[in-house]
């Protein structure tokens, strides 16, 4: 039987209570952000736990919607990637995310679709995907408000899984991480289920990250790259790929590397600014604009303008006297980063260096309203209180 609207609506209103059945039950855990909630599944017939990071500012700003970072093996992966995204949103690298965790039961038998002798339990996971497909995801869509963008990480059997739902249906997902697969397990079933949906489907629309560590055990190394040398002579239409053997590292310690490698990948920061400021040199002002709009249409909604690099690019803009240029690409990070006042202080910066104490107060006031409106942390606010008290001492 699957969930019901009736019964999506029984579990969107025990959010807002306490309630001690087991349908949906929630209790903070570890920090204000962080939620533990439990779920009876009628799929599997069992409570399912689910850990939940909401993003930084998430209570104080209602229209904002965020993708969902969805992270397999939660009992020992999800501290690791809810504190990597934090990281690198609160520096303007990735956008704010609702971050997952399913926390295991069986993994050998959610994770591995075919049985495998060696593993006892294995062969459930078609069935662990009916849940996460038909049960989990409305659910979090449901209770949250999410962007329909989705990214999935799994490692080892997660990986397995990670895959399995890719070849499944591609498009639920916008990203697949499968850090250290084993994609041997099963009789290598992944390689026949690849080999079967790409001979019925050449298309798979969706994002790839595969790695390994080169020091990992048994059969992960070579197996995998055999599924890439499979990928490589299907050439599966629209699937963006990539498969990366990480030097001295194992099969544990090539799981954080490799997170931050597939974010690296997923959405390209590296040098942002240099690359604006020569579209400045080449087209002037409009080169903002066209290096933007550039961006924009080659990466969609991957595509992060970094606030602190092309910030300070368009402070240097301004004090040089390129000022349309500078006020364009301030322009661009406000409209694309609404809730960070941070792009809005190096608005502040730039009249201080030109001698505009007067436009730096006006600009410092907006700084701080929109982190007052979304909590931003103290330090920074008050490192912008005495910012604009500097200038008017200016004054």
């Amino acid at each position: 039987m699957r969930l019901t609207t009736s019964i999506k609506t029984i579990l969107i209103l025990a959010l807002l209570v306490p309630c001690s059945n087991n349908s949906w039950a929630q209790t903070e855990a570890r920090e204000n952000r962080t939620l533990n909630l439990s779920l009876y599944s009628e799929i599997l017939d069992e409570t399912r736990e689910v850990l939940v990071r909401l993003p930084q500012g998430y209570l104080d700003n209602p229209d904002a919607r965020y993708p969902v970072f969805f992270v397999t093996d939660a009992d020992w992966n999800f501290d690791l990637v809810a504190s990597t995204l934090d990281f690198h949103t609160r520096w303007g690298r990735i956008p704010a995310f609702i971050t997952i965790g399913i926390v295991n039961v069986n993994r050998n038998r959610d994770f591995v679709p075919k049985e495998d002798p060696g593993y006892p339990f294995t062969g459930s996971g078609d069935r662990f995907l009916d849940h996460l497909n038909d049960e989990l995801l409305p659910i979090i869509d449901a209770s949250y408000r999410t962007s329909g963008r989705r990214i999935l990480f799994g490692h080892s059997f997660g990986g397995v899984v990670t895959i399995n739902q890719m070849l499944r249906d591609a498009s639920v997902f916008d990203a697949h991480i499968a850090v250290g697969t084993s994609t041997w397990v099963a009789e290598r079933v992944l390689f026949e289920r690849t080999r079967t949906r790409l001979e019925s489907n050449p298309s798979l629309d969706t994002f790839l990250y595969l790695s390994v560590g080169e020091g990992d055990g048994g059969a992960t190394v070579p197996d995998g790259a055999l599924y890439a040398e499979l990928l490589t002579d299907l050439a599966p239409e629209g699937l963006e790929w990539s498969h990366t053997v990480f030097p001295s590292e194992n099969h544990f310690t090539n799981v954080p590397i490799s997170l931050h490698d597939a974010i690296r990948v997923l959405f390209p920061f590296y040098q942002q600014a240099e690359h604006m400021m020569q579209s400045v040199e080449q087209a002037g002002p409009a080169g903002v604009a066209e290096w933007f709009s550039d961006q924009q249409g080659k990466l969609g909604w991957r595509f992060v303008p970094q606030s602190m690099e092309l910030g300070l690019a368009a402070v240097q803009l301004f004090v040089s006297g390129q000022q349309q240029a500078a006020t364009a690409v301030f322009d661009e990070l406000e409209l694309r980063h609404p809730y960070r006042p941070e792009t809005v202080a190096y608005r502040a910066i730039a009249y201080a260096r030109a001698d505009q104490p007067a436009a730096a107060i006006e600009t410092i006031d907006r700084a701080l309203e929109i982190g007052e409106r979304v909590n931003h942390p103290e330090s920074r606010m008050v490192s912008f209180r005495n910012f604009r008290q500097a200038m008017l001492d200016r004054l």
